[in-house]
């Protein structure tokens, strides 16, 4: 799977985090739709179906870790990857007990955003590899 088949939900209230981020996953070659708040990123998820969501732990009306726990109860969205980006310390706990696999900081980088989703995507792609070979195992004891 490369890069551009890997579909990413950027949810994020402020229209500048917005297009920027959004830019530079695509310019990496991320297929990307944008959300602004928990309610829109549930509608665009179902039928985006993205593999890695990044989503603002503060959003209007809700928090991050509550869309995170939403994205992960349906049953279409199994097996998305959910990051929290944020400006706040203090959310770490909240954020990953409530599923998410990790929390980046709108102050890092953007280098090193880019690596550290590179990595998960990485992650993605293995997982993928390891479904498709358990299916083909299974229809191969079938036949």
């Amino acid at each position: 799977m490369s890069e551009a088949e890997i579909r990413v939900l950027l949810v994020d209230d402020a229209p500048t985090i917005c297009a920027v981020y959004a830019t530079l996953l695509r310019q990496q070659g991320y297929s990307v739709e944008v959300a602004k708040d928990a309610r829109t990123a549930l509608r665009v998820a179902y039928h985006f179906r993205p593999q890695l969501a990044i989503i603002d732990y503060n959003l209007p009306g809700d928090n991050g870790d509550q869309l995170t726990r939403d994205l992960l109860a349906d049953p279409l969205q199994e097996g998305v990857l959910i990051v929290i980006h944020t400006e706040r310390n203090g959310v770490e706990q909240v954020s990953l007990e409530s599923g998410a696999v990790d929390v980046l900081y709108k102050e890092d980088p953007q280098p090193l955003f880019i690596l550290r989703i590179r990595s998960l995507c990485r992650f993605i792609e293995v997982h993928r590899q390891s479904r498709e070979r358990e299916r083909e195992l299974e229809r191969l004891k079938q036949e």
